[in-house]
């Protein structure tokens, strides 16, 4: 059986140009969905970073609040920040790091000067055991600090504290640093 002859000019397969052109827009229709789905993982990795630092500065106030409350409960009336159970008193006006760990099924919370920590700049460690964050550099590192300072309100009212609690991190080392900053005013119950 002999070839059908052809036409000069008629060709039936695809030139050189028409199959550039055909990875050209697959490669358009493939980049695009690709470009979403990668800003979609970063989107989702600074939303649990901030969720993360949301908790974490919630943690710092309720830590200084109980350790409000022990002092309140183990001193007199006058030594509401000053007590027992920790000295708010010496993070009046600095950054301090709140510590909380666990030991043989007892928390235990402390509040120190961010210098005091080995970090030296509360820098938050994970310790994948207890799931907790804290100052012990024995854990994990993390892109995490958090600070609390706390300060006399306006007018030198004796029986009422501001607390900030603040949490500072870089999801990635090309992303700004982002902040979290919780504000609470703790009183002398």
């Amino acid at each position: 059986m002999r070839p059908t002859p052809t036409a000069p000019g008629s060709d039936t397969g695809f030139s050189l140009v028409e199959t550039l052109v055909a990875l050209a827009i697959l490669t358009l229709a493939i980049a695009g969905p690709l470009g979403v789905a990668s800003q979609s993982v970063t989107y989702a990795l600074n939303a649990k970073d901030q969720m993360a630092a949301v908790y974490l500065a919630q943690e710092a106030m309720e830590a200084v609040r109980n350790i409000r409350d022990s002092n309140r409960l183990d001193a007199d009336q006058s030594a509401w920040l000053t007590g027992a159970a920790e000295d708010l008193a010496e993070c009046a006006g600095i950054d301090c790091g709140v510590n909380i760990a666990v030991s043989g099924g007892v928390p235990s919370i402390s509040i120190a000067p961010c210098t005091s920590w080995l970090s030296g700049d509360c820098t938050l460690y994970y310790h994948g055991a207890s799931g907790l964050y804290n100052h012990d550099n024995s854990g994990a590192a993390t892109s995490f600090v958090r600070t609390v300072r706390i300060g006399s309100p306006i007018g030198g009212n004796t029986d009422e504290a501001s607390v900030v609690g603040t949490v500072t991190w870089r999801t990635r080392p090309h992303l700004p640093l982002r902040t979290v900053m919780v504000r609470e005013h703790l009183f002398n119950w």
